[in-house]
């Protein structure tokens, strides 16, 4: 089904200039009151007792953190990327912060001799500066400063979705399976499972994404694009229980814990697929950022109602996935595995500084 788009000039700019537009888009902030579904929501909406059409098996993209008889418990879609995002609002704070610093002490000792260029810079910092530096800054805080991951939970046995806000009292939304609307939405570059709940008149009044974000053809969703596989996977799971959906490739290593910093790097080396080796220098900084930013941030804590309705039975006998790096050789394999990679990177970075930027020719004598 291809997905259409309604949008026009006139709209875009009216979106643009809306306050709304800047608090929720920009600034990040969750919205306020309920809002209409975009056209691209109406466009392609599951329907939770169809399967969806998939050429080969449902996937849980390697975003399960728990699954068993009880419950499937998945990371949100801004964890599989963490890290880039602290990387390049990072990169953008410290410049700005210095020319800002440099620009108010030139104003308040006088530097410039001129009331006009004065009052202009003034005018500078309050208009753009200030504002853009409280942007960047909200979006530093969501990637740096946050939860190590927020939670999805899916119980089979209350048909009930929890979904993770914050720790402390009203910090868990909990959905009915059967009311919520699912379908396919764009997050940045990428396609989400979108849930939300709307209201009587069609209005959205909770919204998240299921899983992760992944890529999906222009003209819509064919049956052979992995977000309908991912789509598949969470229906199954409960509509026809967890024997009818593949063991998890993995479970994160993030459920009462900080991710490890070998497997936050090689999450990021892999997203890239075949092109990872020329993305190296950029992922293995940007590790560096998801590792501060697990160190940073607090961990998610289900309120002690979420985790009775979860408790796993004894005889629960789901198949569960191969511990990550349970044996001393998988330990071996990965630090030796991401010695030479580190090793790349540096000859990369050497390359980059001395073939593109010359920066050889600053240590030639003569």
């Amino acid at each position: 089904m291809k997905m259409s788009d309604n949008s026009s000039i006139k709209t875009y700019w009216g979106q643009l200039f809306s306050k709304r537009y800047w608090r929720e888009v920009e600034f990040g902030l969750p919205p306020k009151d309920p809002w209409a579904p975009t056209s691209e929501m109406l466009a392609y909406q599951f329907n939770t007792k169809i399967p969806a059409k998939i050429t080969g098996e449902p996937t849980s993209q390697s975003m399960t953190v728990l699954q068993n008889a009880a419950c499937l418990e998945v990371a949100d879609g801004r964890y599989a990327r963490r890290g880039f995002g602290g990387m390049m609002f990072t990169l953008l704070l410290i410049p700005l912060l210095f020319a800002d610093g440099l620009a108010l002490l030139a104003v308040l000792s006088n530097r410039f001799d001129s009331v006009f260029f004065s009052l202009f810079m003034i005018f500078f910092l309050a208009v753009i500066s200030v504002p853009l530096l409280f942007m960047i800054g909200y979006q530093w805080k969501q990637e740096m400063w946050g939860y190590t991951y927020k939670p999805i939970r899916l119980i089979r046995s209350t048909r009930k979705v929890h979904v993770f806000q914050h720790n402390g009292p009203g910090g868990v939304w909990t959905l009915d399976w059967d009311k919520l609307i699912f379908c396919v939405k764009k997050g940045g570059l990428l396609w989400g499972v979108l849930g939300y709940l709307p209201d009587a008149n069609g209005q959205v009044t909770h919204a998240f994404y299921l899983g992760a974000h992944l890529p999906a053809g222009s003209n819509g969703v064919g049956p052979d694009e992995p977000v309908l596989a991912h789509w598949e996977y969470f229906r199954r799971y409960m509509e026809e229980g967890p024997a009818s959906v593949p063991t998890p490739e993995i479970l994160l290593p993030i459920n009462n814990r900080r991710e490890p910093f070998l497997y936050g790097v090689q999450r990021l080396w892999g997203m890239f697929g075949p092109l990872s080796v020329v993305f190296l220098p950029v992922t293995t900084l940007a590790g560096v950022f998801r590792w501060i930013a697990m160190r940073l941030s607090r961990l998610p804590c289900w309120p002690a109602e979420v985790e009775a309705e979860c408790r796993v039975a004894p005889d629960d006998a789901t198949p569960q996935p191969v511990p990550m790096g349970a044996a001393a050789t998988d330990r071996a394999y990965v630090g030796i595995g991401t010695l030479l990679i580190l090793t790349l990177d540096v000859a990369l970075f050497w390359l980059l500084l001395t073939r593109v930027f010359g920066i050889g020719r600053l240590f030639t004598i003569g």
